[in-house]
């Protein structure tokens, strides 16, 4: 694997991954010669430098898509053209979408990345009746995973039945015993919490020692 490390030198990078990792400014068009290059999405329109042939990229992946700006999207979306190659956008529209700091931009709808359009706005990715058996979206076009494997049933099921058509399936249990020890009836717990936020500090000292005392 061929990792593009496009926005820090070479001693970011953990001593673990070096072997298999070049810094853009050392040579980058080196990085055509490889079967997979791993960069972020805006950076990756520095491979539009070199003329490329529309089928040099057969396959383009955008993890977290869903927080991406749809204009951001289309930078390696456009290394694969139609015909060529194929497209796979990971992530999830329903949670965190992309970071909007200008009121502007979002009256414009910037706040909404490709994935929330095409799986809110576009027929072949909409929910169907028609497809009930594959998870109700159109397999060709769509996988739906529905299997939570970090939280316990309890935890998970507001947002299933909020965001998710109530179809999320948990196979995580939370250690009975361990909620026994901390006298807990429930894996979730509403304690109040009043402090203060200490000038520079991102956290609560208070909600750090409630936390200690607990466990």
């Amino acid at each position: 694997m061929y990792f593009v490390k496009l926005f820090s030198g070479i001693n970011a990078i953990p001593d673990s991954l070096k072997s298999i990792t070049k810094v853009a400014e050392e040579d980058e068009k080196k990085w055509l010669y490889h079967r997979i290059v791993v960069t972020t999405s805006s950076q990756s329109g520095i491979i539009f430098r070199y003329k490329i042939s529309p089928s040099h990229f057969t396959h383009v992946f955008i993890d977290e898509a869903a927080q991406c700006l749809e204009p951001e999207s289309l930078i390696p979306i456009s290394m694969s053209v139609i015909g060529h190659g194929c497209v796979i956008l990971a992530g999830d529209h329903q949670q965190l979408g992309p970071v909007i700091m200008s009121t502007i931009a979002r009256n414009y709808r910037l706040n909404c990345s490709l994935m929330e359009r095409l799986m809110t706005c576009c027929k072949p990715y909409e929910r169907s009746e028609q497809f009930s058996k594959y998870g109700f979206y159109n397999p060709k076009f769509v996988t739906k995973l529905i299997t939570n494997y970090r939280s316990d049933s309890k935890i998970m099921s507001i947002p299933s039945k909020l965001f998710y058509d109530n179809e999320l399936n948990c196979v995580n249990l939370t250690d009975s015993q361990l909620i026994k020890s901390m006298n807990f009836k429930s894996p979730v717990v509403f304690t109040g919490v009043r402090g203060e936020r200490v000038l520079k500090l991102v956290f609560c000292l208070l909600e750090i020692k409630l936390f200690v005392d607990l466990n």
